[in-house]
C-alpha cells in the first residue's frame, strides 16, 4: 500500500502526539514538496549531504530530528541555510522535522530506544523525567543489577562508541537515567532521583568531577550516536504501517 506524503505525515504526527508537544523549532512539516510518499528518506539531520543523497535516491520526503529554524538563530535563508532550502526546493522533496516529541516517545524515543539497547531494563520500570518544552523527555529505568563493563559493551555494539566515561559508580548498576544529545543539564536532576549512572550525548566540563565526587557514572555516548536510533524505529514503524511505502535511513556519522 503506497500513499501520499499528507498520509504519512498525518500518521507520524498523530503517533509523536506533535499537536500537544512543545519545541525550540517547528515540529512536522517544514518545507512542502510533490504530494507522493512513496520513498521517504530518514536522517538525524537536515544537512545539505543528507538532502542531495536523498534526492539521489529519489526521495518524495525526508524525516528527520533536527530541522530548521531553531529559536534564537537567524530566520535568514542566505549562505548555507539557503543552500538547504534550494536544495529541497529543487528535488521537490517535503522535509519535516521531529526533535522533542521524538526524544520523549516511549516506545520509537530516542531514550527509550536506548533503554532497549542497553537491554535488562524492561518498559514496566521506566518513569519519564527531565521535561523540556513542556513535556519530559527523558527516561529513569530500573532493571537487574549489572556491571559498567556490560552497559559499555551494549553501546558498543549498538551505536559503534561509548564515547566519553566517568566511571565513578557502584560496581552494580540497577538505575539509569537517559536524556539522548545535549542532555548534561539534567544530571543533577537524575542523581536526585536515584540514578547510579547518567547516560547523554555530550558532557559538560563540570561533569568529570560530579561524577567523581558524587559516585556516578556519567557517559556522554555522542550527540550524533545517541540520536540515530530513535528516527531509525519511527522509520521501521512507517514501513510496517505503510508496507507499499519504502524507507531508508541515511547515515551521516558525526564525531560530536
Amino acid at each position: 500500500m503506497t500513499a501520499t506524503r499528507d498520509e504519512v505525515l498525518g500518521w507520524v504526527d498523530e503517533l509523536l502526539a506533535v499537536k500537544t508537544s512543545g519545541d525550540y523549532s517547528p515540529i512536522g512539516l517544514l518545507v512542502e514538496g510533490r504530494a507522493e510518499g512513496r520513498r521517504v528518506a530518514l536522517a538525524v539531520s537536515a544537512h545539505l549531504e543528507v538532502i542531495e543523497r536523498a534526492a539521489s535516491w529519489g526521495a518524495d520526503a525526508l524525516l528527520v530530528h533536527h530541522g530548521f529554524f531553531w529559536k534564537g538563530e537567524p530566520q535568514l535563508l542566505a549562505g548555507w541555510r539557503k543552500a538547504r532550502i534550494k536544495a529541497l526546493l529543487e528535488a521537490d522533496m517535503t522535509l519535516a522535522s521531529y526533535h522533542l516529541p521524538l526524544d520523549g516517545h516511549p516506545e520509537v524515543g530516542n531514550n527509550a530506544c536506548l533503554a532497549d539497547l542497553l537491554g535488562g531494563f524492561p518498559a514496566e520500570g521506566r518513569r519519564p523525567f527531565a521535561k523540556a518544552g513542556g513535556q519530559p523527555i527523558g527516561l529513569l529505568a530500573t532493571g537487574e543489577a549489572r556491571p559498567l563493563t556490560s552497559i559499555l559493551a551494549a553501546l558498543e555494539r549498538g551505536l559503534g562508541a561509548t564515547g566519553i566515561v566517568f566511571p565513578y559508580g557502584p560496581e552494580a548498576v540497577h538505575t539509569v537515567a537517559i536524556v539522548s544529545g545535549g542532555g548534561a543539564s539534567y544530571y543533577e536532576e537524575a542523581r536526585a532521583l536515584g540514578a547510579q549512572l547518567f547516560l547523554t550525548g555530550e558532557a559538560r566540563e563540570p561533569n568529570m568531577a560530579e561524577a567523581r565526587e558524587t559516585g556516578t557514572h556519567f557517559i556522554a555516548a555522542g550527540h550524533y550516536n545517541t540520536e540515530t536510533l530513535g528516527i531509525q524505529a519511527l522509520g521501521a514503524r512507517l514501513g510496517a504501517r505503510f508496507p507499499g511505502v519504502e524507507v531508508r535511513f541515511f547515515a551521516a556519522p558525526n564525531p560530536v
